[in-house]
């Protein structure tokens, strides 16, 4: 059981890849949108290693400080790299904001955990707030995975509200954040 978290954390991470691949590659193309089914699954798949590995961490006392550096490294990488393959295929620019705001906001809460890091302070937890928008925003990816698919009458509506909600969570979420821990922001300044 030692070391499992971060092995799930680190196979999160090998997934990106082979995420990307089945996106960009029709490997089978005598059926289609196989690809497109296969990268949401390994997506899927992905996204719960993220679950399961904080999950059994908290539960048998095995956080370590691997695991505190590496997971959110993981999260990020996964949903910034489907963004960036979407920015391409969507060619927007609409869309490119949409991902700045996502993006942006996670570059913003890394900050803030890492001076919390730095001032002494124990690891910000995320709040609810977080949690629906990582929740959104994966529905949202997977959604628009599966938009090539036969079932894109349905992806494409499910994609648009949850982005539409991920986004709205990402701004709030990253506010309440900042709202709640600005005393690590002040810490260290001459009054």
């Amino acid at each position: 059981m030692k070391g499992l978290p971060n092995k799930l954390t680190l196979l999160r991470i090998l997934m990106i890849p082979l995420i990307l691949f089945t996106l960009m590659f029709d490997f089978a193309p005598g059926v289609p949108s196989l690809h497109y089914w296969i990268s949401a699954f390994i997506f899927i798949l992905a996204s719960l290693t993220d679950s399961l590995d904080g999950h059994l961490a908290r539960k048998y006392n095995l956080i370590t400080n691997v695991g505190k550096f590496l997971d959110p490294i993981a999260d990020k990488l996964l949903v910034t790299s489907v963004l960036l393959w979407m920015i391409a295929k969507i060619n927007a620019d609409w869309f490119t904001i949409v991902a700045i705001i996502i993006v942006g906001r996670e570059f913003i809460i890394s900050g803030f955990r890492l001076l919390a890091s730095l001032g002494g302070h124990s690891v910000i937890a995320a709040s609810w707030l977080g949690k629906v928008k990582t929740t959104m925003q994966s529905i949202a990816l997977v959604s628009y995975m599966l938009v090539p698919t036969e079932i894109h009458i349905l992806a494409l509506p499910v994609f648009y509200i949850a982005l539409g909600v991920s986004v709205l969570f990402s701004i709030w979420s990253c506010a309440d954040y900042i709202l709640k821990n600005w005393s690590i922001m002040q810490q260290g300044e001459k009054e």
